[in-house]
């Protein structure tokens, strides 16, 4: 597809990072599927992948939220090394 941004590029198949922060909280996910601009680098991640990376990021928000346990930093780190 043509990149939207540069309107020059094509874009193939590839690996982003994606960076998610809200209210203090920040997520970062890497090696997210993407079609990436081979002219500018822009990247476009399919819109299921996009809804689940947030959903995903309030769940942990909620759930693991540094703020609300002092302990779980460790845990936290261990969740998205997981992921």
């Amino acid at each position: 597809m043509k990149c939207a941004l540069c309107k020059s590029g094509e874009t193939r198949h590839g690996m982003t990072t994606i960076t998610f922060e809200r209210e203090g909280f920040t997520l970062v996910v890497k090696e997210v599927p993407a079609e990436i601009c081979m002219n500018c680098g822009e990247d476009y991640v399919d819109e299921t992948i996009t809804h689940e990376i947030m959903a995903l990021a309030e769940r942990i928000k909620r759930k693991w939220h540094p703020y609300r346990c002092p302990q779980v930093c460790s845990r936290f780190c261990n969740l998205l090394r997981a992921l």
